[in-house]
C-alpha cells in the first residue's frame, strides 16, 4: 500500500539507506535467503517425485490403456503428476520473486541518487505504507515489525519508485499530515499487484495462488477503488497518463531529471521545490 517529494541529497558512497536502517536491511536479506535455500530444497524434493510418478506411469502394462485397472491408476497418477508439476510451477515463481527480491533491495542500498530510504518497523499492525516524509526528505518504509513479506511489499513499491514507475504526490490542503505524500499519478493497480506478488513469496498468503492476485481481484478491494490500471511510468506519454486517469495532469508532482529528463512526460511534471544545483526532487 501507498502514501507519499524527496530531496536528492549529495551521496559520494551510493548508500540510499538510512543508518538506523541498515539491520532492518541485514535481516531482511538474511531472512529472504533463508526462505531461497527451503524453495529450492522443496523443488528438489517435487522433482524428485515427479520423477517416481512419471517410472510409474511408465511401468504400466501396456501404457495402462487396456486394463480396466491400469486405466485408473494411469488416470490417478496423471492426476498427482499434474498437482506436483503445479506445486513446482509455484515454488519455482517462489524462488523467481525472492531472488528478485534481493536484487532490488540491492539496488535500492548502492544506488548513486541522492535519495535515502528509511525502514520503520512498527510496533502495532495495521500500519503498512510507504510514503515521503516531506519535513525529513526520506521515504519512510512502514511495516508491522518482523513480517517480512509486508516489508517486502513496501520494499517493491520502493524499487517501483527508484524506477519511475510510480511517483508521490501532496495529500489534499485539509490534511492534518500536510508533509506526508501519499501516490501520484503514476500509482496504479499493477503496482499493488506486482507488490502483493511479492509478498505472497516472503509468505503473506492474503490469495490462494499467484493466479488469484490480478487486476480485477486488487481493483476490487476498498482501499485501491479508483486506481487506473495501468502500467504507468515516467516512460509513459503523459496523453496516456491523463486519459487513464480521466483529468489533466497536475503540475505538482516530483521526478528525478537527472535520470527522466527526456521522458514525454516530464512536460507535466514540475519540480515544486526548485530545487537548484543539480539535487532534485523524485517521484513517488
Amino acid at each position: 500500500m501507498m502514501e507519499g517529494n524527496p530531496i536528492w541529497f549529495n551521496d559520494p558512497l551510493g548508500d540510499s539507506i538510512t543508518p538506523n536502517s541498515v539491520a532492518e536491511v541485514n535481516n531482511f536479506r538474511t531472512f529472504v535467503n533463508g526462505r531461497i535455500t527451503t524453495t529450492q530444497q522443496q523443488i528438489r524434493t517435487i522433482n524428485n517425485q515427479i520423477n517416481a510418478v512419471s517410472t510409474q506411469l511408465n511401468q504400466l502394462p501396456n501404457g495402462g490403456f487396456t486394463n480396466p485397472n491400469a486405466i485408473m491408476q494411469r488416470r490417478s497418477l496423471n492426476l498427482r503428476l499434474n498437482q506436483l508439476n503445479s506445486q513446482r510451477n509455484d515454488r519455482q515463481r517462489d524462488l523467481t520473486e525472492l531472488q528478485t527480491a534481493l536484487a532490488e533491495l540491492n539496488t535500492l542500498v548502492t544506488s548513486t541518487s541522492p535519495i535515502f530510504y528509511e525502514m520503520s518497523p512498527q510496533a502495532q499492525p495495521g500500519i503498512n505504507r510507504i510514503v515521503y516524509n516531506n519535513s525529513t526528505n526520506r521515504i519512510e518504509i512502514k511495516y508491522f515489525q518482523g513480517n517480512r513479506g509486508l516489508q517486502g511489499h513496501e520494499l517493491h513499491h520502493a524499487f517501483q519508485f527508484d524506477q519511475g514507475e510510480l511517483d508521490f504526490g501532496p495529500p489534499a490542503a485539509n490534511s492534518l499530515t500536510p508533509n506526508i505524500w501519499g501516490g501520484g499519478n503514476l500509482y496504479d493497480i499493477s503496482d499493488e499487484v506486482s507488490a502483493y506478488q511479492r509478498g505472497y513469496a516472503l509468505g503473506r498468503r492474503l490469495f490462494n495462488s499467484y493466479q488469484d492476485i490480478n487486476t480485477n481481484n486488487i481493483s476490487n478491494m476498498p482501499r485501491y477503488n479508483g486506481l487506473p490500471a495501468g502500467p504507468l511510468s515516467v516512460r509513459t506519454s503523459g496523453a496516456d497518463v491523463e486519459r487513464a486517469l480521466g483529468r489533466q495532469l497536475t503540475r505538482n508532482r516530483v521526478i528525478w531529471n537527472n535520470t527522466y529528463s527526456n521522458q514525454p512526460i516530464r512536460q507535466f511534471i514540475q519540480d515544486v521545490n526548485n530545487v537548484q544545483n543539480n539535487n532534485y526532487s523524485r517521484i513517488r
